[in-house]
């Protein structure tokens, strides 16, 4: 019987497009709020486009 070493790569192919993905909307995001966002505003604009990012990227891969 001989060992079977194949893998099956369908999720972290698809995981692996995902978090390609994510990362340029987050660039985006955070040029977006550089761009068009007060100064005085920024820091709390900025956390909230990160957590938000980390909460549907959690969302996406669960």
């Amino acid at each position: 019987m001989p060992l079977d070493l194949s893998v099956d790569t369908g999720d972290l192919n698809l995981m692996a497009i995902k978090f390609g993905i994510w990362s340029v909307l987050m660039i985006v995001a955070l040029v977006i709020v550089e761009r068009f966002i007060p100064r005085i505003l920024r820091g709390i604009a900025r956390a909230t486009v990160v957590l938000g990012g980390i909460y549907l990227l959690a969302l996406r891969l669960s």
